[in-house]
């Protein structure tokens, strides 16, 4: 009996071969609609297969993606994420997913000339909701030396642009590719906005999970997983996948 009941024991302490993550609609990165639901997705899924482990990911906005790993016993962690003091005092991060080239979005009939983020100091600038961007970026909104306009979305931001509200938007490279050509109003206005030339900065994404004992085992697992594939050449052909199919996905 005793066997039998350690046996039971055993099986329903088992450690849970599914992790479950929310993320947000952050396309080619991250999406529902997207193939293989977007690059950053892909890395984990590929990652964790390494291990022997699945992967559920549920979108949501993503200043909802992050409360609920913080407050859901049922997501360990979220992503695609840049690392910040913040972020890290808060979540234990595994190793990086895939890069991110952080730009500023502007219009093409108002371009920005810039050297320092001193310079744009009176510019006004969109940023979304809760994203981190650059370490000295963050620091000068922070201090009121730079001039946020706070969006729910990059494609607010976007839209903001386009109505000449703002004067540049922080955006990655790529999605704002995607963006321009998926959504309807950016759509017709492509032409109307640009990438600035000089990038604000290469970053790294990341899986962030709860500051936990269990938070920690996911994130050792996954930076073992990570160190098995090719993270480079997946996430690169998954982005190239995800912008040729631009206006195909529901």
């Amino acid at each position: 009996m005793l066997a039998c009941l350690l046996a039971g024991g055993s099986t329903a302490l088992a450690e849970p071969k599914t992790v479950r993550l929310t993320s947000l609609e952050w396309p080619p990165y991250a999406g529902a609609e997207l193939p293989d639901q977007g690059a950053s997705v892909v890395v984990v899924h590929e990652a964790f297969k390494a291990m022997g482990y699945g992967v559920q990911v549920d979108f949501f906005p993503w200043s909802t993606a992050i409360s609920k790993v913080t407050t859901d016993i049922e997501y360990s962690g979220y992503f695609p994420e840049y690392l910040s003091k913040e972020v890290s005092s808060n979540f234990h991060c595994a190793g990086s997913i895939g890069n991110s080239p952080l730009a500023f979005a502007q219009r093409r009939d108002k371009p920005i000339a810039w050297k320092s983020l001193d310079d744009l100091s009176t510019v006004p600038i969109g940023v979304v909701q809760d994203y981190v961007n650059t370490e000295a970026f963050d620091a000068r909104v922070a201090q009121n030396r730079l001039k946020a306009e706070i969006s729910p979305t990059d494609t607010s931001s976007l839209l903001k642009l386009e109505l000449n509200r703002i004067d540049l938007a922080v955006i990655d490279s790529n999605v704002f590719d995607y963006l321009r050509q998926s959504v309807p109003q950016l759509k017709r206005a492509q032409g109307s906005l640009e990438l600035n030339p000089k990038i604000l900065e290469m970053k790294k994404l990341f899986v962030c999970f709860k500051r936990t004992p269990e938070g920690l085992r996911w994130s050792k697992l996954l930076s073992e997983g990570l160190r098995k594939i090719d993270v480079e050449a997946l996430s690169k052909a998954q982005l190239q996948r995800g912008l040729a199919t631009v206006g195909n996905t529901k």
